[in-house]
């Protein structure tokens, strides 16, 4: 099935997204697909493959949502905040959550039960899993 390519910009609460929009040449109605990259931008293997899936019937819309993400950055003191945040606040918490590991696990084994007979049977728990995962 041939494809087409447009696109489009959606407004947002922090601006504008450019989205690229890919369907299939016909008319008519079809389900669509909204495709996040792991980059939150079109890349030459996104795209081939948002070509593929339009190619089997279906609308795909491949946001880029890196431009909302500096528009984050213009939105002023709030944007500023949560890049912080982000940027510093949780690498430093993961940083001292990893140096403080065994105090913090140590308190927490306080305040559970001395008797874990289920917890420490590793075969109740594979037999668990096993059940979990055939059962759908």
């Amino acid at each position: 099935m041939i494809t087409q390519y447009s696109n489009i910009c959606i407004n947002t609460d922090t601006g504008t997204m450019q989205c690229g929009v890919y369907r299939p040449e016909q008319s008519g109605r079809f389900s669509t697909v909204i495709f996040y990259s792991e980059i939150f931008q079109r890349t030459e293997p996104i795209e081939r493959s948002a070509k593929i899936i339009a190619s089997h019937g279906f609308v795909v819309v491949v946001p880029e949502a890196g431009d909302a993400a500096t528009s984050l950055l213009q939105g002023g003191l709030p944007g500023l905040i949560s890049v912080g945040v982000y940027l510093f606040l949780v690498p430093f918490l993961v940083f001292f959550f990893m140096k403080d590991k065994d105090l913090l696990l140590n308190s927490f084994i306080r305040y559970m039960p001395r008797e874990r007979g289920l917890i420490n049977s590793s075969s109740t728990r594979g037999q668990y899993r096993r059940w979990w995962i055939y059962s759908g």
